[in-house]
């Protein structure tokens, strides 16, 4: 046992915040309760920080069970509703939970122990209702008061003010807690002040897991590789990203609209049922969908319970928004335990976990020196605008000078009653820290190999043609970044002419994924280049844009109808049996022969395959193989 003080100094006030760290062992198998019962507690110990260290280790469950009344804080509706759904024993309150159900319930004597899981904007129901019934000491002294998932205080009070409104009355309670299996630092004072205690669990055996981190100037390439390519014959694909603009995107660039579904708030779900998506808002019951997108509300606290493995992708691209940013030691551990193995005999509940990011290295960071300098600017100047010596001033000009110190930004810095928000400076502190792991790779690897939760293989993407790209086609229209992706189309192939082992593949796939217009990326216009040519595409205008798609889905038929030419599939089959291994390399040099000695103009690439075989390919041998598993007939229908 030692004491852990976190210091701190905002406002011209020194804080230092010291608890008392205890570790609690936990062996394999064993869920919270049973470790908490072989170190002498009975239940979750009051005024305590539980670090889980492992998700699902059953806190909740532990305290739904535990012989005593309580009221568990859950971050979000998901949870509520996946451990309340079918008991009448358990109670969960929400936006559309009505003040009258709250008071059936806690009326109800054949509850002989009351649990409320509610959400924190929603505690304010709990809390008017129970004093009613019980008088307020009776509330704060009959409940125990967990505040689960707790670190979202931290990580959703920028956007989500409301989430901190339980915090005044939770230091009320006789008897509470906050638990995580991803605490984050804390500086409010009143956890020194009620002589908290951080319990950390202490796992006795190797919890790591598996990590592909993939560092990269262009994520739309890699995420087409990953999901298209490496995860082409995955049951079910579970991709985490916090934007559904950008989700959007990703199924309509991949076109697996008819294979997607999104979980996500009801902030957007009107948006994404025009668009024609599956949406849940609330629930992650089986049978998912093929690839099934999870906003940040279903980060963390929510269980999936799956009867097969899922492969887990976590994305962020901060070319979209800098929220799309994962923490390693909070979030992307969260992820990983939403899945858990109660059908899968104990074993690891999924089969991969990939995160692909971009990085930037001209971040503006701040270190917490100057997030207390600011505050103490911000103050100063509030201050002086509410101060007292301004008594003798017109009651209008009070009113006035008390109108402009609300548009201090130190007012944001306050909670309801007026008084400094610890968790919105945990929230800046926590903001910057994360920001500054994303301006270099090797500071995210680090992070990552530091949580002790991630066996991290790593691989750092960085191509300079992709950099001077973006660069040269800044601030250009639309028809003239169709012409600068010809011009490189161009280039690349006469590189590749030049250099055959030149590796051309990376820089198309970045180019179709490249953002022309909020509707329109680079694809059609590399097609339009593969199939057309750029003296066709120079004679119909880069400028119009329906009159390429026209001529192009002209030739994409044209080239479809030869393409199908019974002939060419039966020297595939001749030169290539079943089980046979031919390299990328030969079937490509193979197709080019073929298809120009039947007149089908067309770029031929690696894949052009996969449009007469079933194949499976090995991408990490050299050179490259595939293994033909069957035929295709006609574009589509297997032959054996």
């Amino acid at each position: 046992m030692h004491d852990v003080i976190t210091g701190l100094h905002v406002a011209g006030v020194s804080l230092k915040v010291k608890m008392k760290e205890t570790k609690l062992l936990i062996n394999k198998g064993q869920y919270l309760s049973e470790a908490l019962k072989d170190d002498g507690y009975n239940n979750i110990p009051p005024n305590s920080i539980i670090k889980k260290t492992l998700p699902g280790l059953g806190a909740t469950h532990g305290e739904i069970n535990a012989e005593r009344d309580s009221i568990i804080i859950e971050p979000n509706i998901p949870v509520i509703l996946g451990k309340t759904e079918g008991r009448a024993e358990l109670l969960g309150v929400w936006e559309g939970c009505k003040e009258s159900s709250i008071k059936k319930y806690l009326s109800n004597k054949d509850v002989k122990y009351k649990k409320i899981l509610t959400t924190p904007e929603s505690y304010v129901k709990v809390k008017r209702v129970a004093i009613n019934i019980l008088g307020e000491e009776g509330f704060f002294s009959r409940f125990f008061c967990l505040f689960d998932e707790c670190e979202k205080i931290i990580q959703d009070i920028d956007y989500r003010h409301d989430i901190a409104l339980p915090v005044n009355d939770f230091f009320r309670f006789e008897n509470k807690s906050f638990v995580s299996a991803t605490v984050l630092n804390l500086s409010h004072p009143d956890f020194e002040k009620y002589k908290f205690q951080i319990l950390e669990v202490q796992p006795t055996f190797d919890y790591k897991k598996d990590l592909h981190l993939i560092i990269t100037d262009s994520v739309m390439m890699k995420i087409r590789e990953k999901l298209l390519d490496e995860l082409k014959y995955s049951e079910c694909v579970c991709i985490f990203m916090n934007k559904t603009d950008s989700i959007d995107k990703i199924v309509q660039t991949l076109k697996i609209e008819g294979q997607s579904k999104i979980f996500c708030s009801s902030k957007s779900l009107q948006k994404l049922v025009k668009r024609g998506y599956k949406i849940s808002m609330d629930n992650v019951e089986p049978p998912l969908a093929k690839y099934n997108f999870f906003t940040s509300r279903f980060f963390s606290a929510v269980d999936i319970f799956l009867n097969i493995k899922p492969d887990i992708v976590i994305l962020t691209d901060l070319d979209e928004a800098l929220h799309t940013m994962i923490d390693p030691y909070t979030e992307a551990i969260q992820i990983y335990g939403r899945f858990r193995n109660k059908y899968l005999n104990e074993e690891i509940p999924f089969n991969s976990l990939t995160h692909i990011t971009n990085y930037r290295p001209d971040l503006d960071v701040k270190t917490n020196e100057k997030i207390n300098q600011m505050i103490e600017r911000y103050k100063k100047t509030f201050d002086w605008i509410k101060g007292e010596y301004k008594d003798d001033l017109t009651e209008a000009t009070k009113r006035a000078l008390n109108t402009d110190a609300e548009k201090i930004s130190y007012s944001g810095y306050l909670d309801e009653n007026g008084n400094f928000n610890h968790f919105i400076l945990d929230n800046q502190y926590n903001e910057e820290r994360i920001k500054r792991y994303y301006t270099d790779p090797r500071l995210l690897i680090q992070a990552y190999n530091d949580t002790g939760h991630f066996n991290v293989n790593a691989q750092v993407y960085g191509d300079d043609s992709i950099i001077k790209f973006k660069n040269k086609t800044k601030g250009l229209s639309a028809s003239e970044k169709r012409k600068e992706i010809v011009e490189e189309l161009c280039k690349l192939s006469s590189l590749k002419e030049s250099n055959p082992d030149f590796d051309i593949e990376s820089m198309r796939k970045y180019l179709s994924s490249y953002e022309i217009s909020d509707k329109e990326l680079g694809q059609l216009i590399v097609n339009a280049f593969e199939y057309l040519g750029k003296d066709k595409i120079e004679l119909i205008g880069y400028g119009k844009k329906s009159k390429l798609e026209e001529a192009l889905n002209k030739q994409k038929a044209i080239v479809k109808e030869k393409e199908l030419f019974p002939t060419i599939l039966q020297i595939i089959q001749r030169e290539y049996p079943l089980q046979s291994n031919p390299t990328k390399d030969e079937t490509k040099k193979l197709l080019a022969e073929l298809y120009s000695d039947y007149g089908i103009r067309v770029k031929v690439t690696q894949t052009t395959i996969e449009k007469y075989c079933d194949v499976t390919s090995n991408n990490k041998e050299k050179p490259a193989r595939y293994t033909i598993q069957g035929y295709k007939s006609d574009g589509g229908e297997k032959t054996d």
